[in-house]
């Protein structure tokens, strides 16, 4: 496979084509999953760009095979569209939510710098970044040496054991 990544890195046409042929399955069923805020269609149109973002951007170095970078990016990238268009209440829309004024934004600090001391080192320092300097993913990732993908999993994983710690 890694082989045929790197051909459709390299602009072959073929290489490209087998590998959308073998992951198309998996953008109808993440499209499936969205089919009540757009078209079907769009969506898997919107996911085979995602794949496309995902085939440039893989490094099979990385530890990760294409198919699990592929997903998240697929994913993110329908999510992306559905939130740009406005198509789907049931995302969440960051700016709908009201602005905590500077207290709450105080109090919330100091709730998860004491939380993020019971996290290991580098699970502290994904969420600093993240929540406290304010980096996109992708600057996280690269801050870490990781891929986007490994910290959004991570982010996702670390966040539900902090809801643990909090008492949620």
């Amino acid at each position: 496979m890694d082989e045929l990544i790197e051909r459709a890195r390299a602009g072959d046409p073929a290489a490209l084509e087998e590998i959308f042929r073998d992951l198309l399955p998996m953008i109808k069923s993440i499209a499936g999953r969205y089919s009540s805020c757009a078209e079907y269609d769009d969506l898997i149109q919107t996911g085979a760009i995602g794949l496309l973002k995902a085939i440039r951007a893989f490094d099979p170095n990385a530890g990760a095979k294409l198919t699990t970078y592929a997903f998240s990016m697929i994913k993110g990238e329908i999510r992306h569209s559905l939130r740009a268009d406005g198509n789907c209440s049931t995302l969440r829309d960051p700016e709908a939510l009201p602005a905590p004024d500077e207290n709450e934004r105080t109090e919330a600090r100091l709730f998860i710098a004491q939380l993020l001391q019971s996290l290991p080192q580098r699970e502290a320092e994904l969420i600093r970044a993240r929540y406290l300097l304010g980096c996109t993913q992708r600057e996280t990732a690269a801050r870490l040496g990781l891929s986007q993908a490994h910290v959004s999993k991570l982010e996702r994983s670390i966040i539900m054991k902090l809801r643990r710690l909090a008492g949620e």
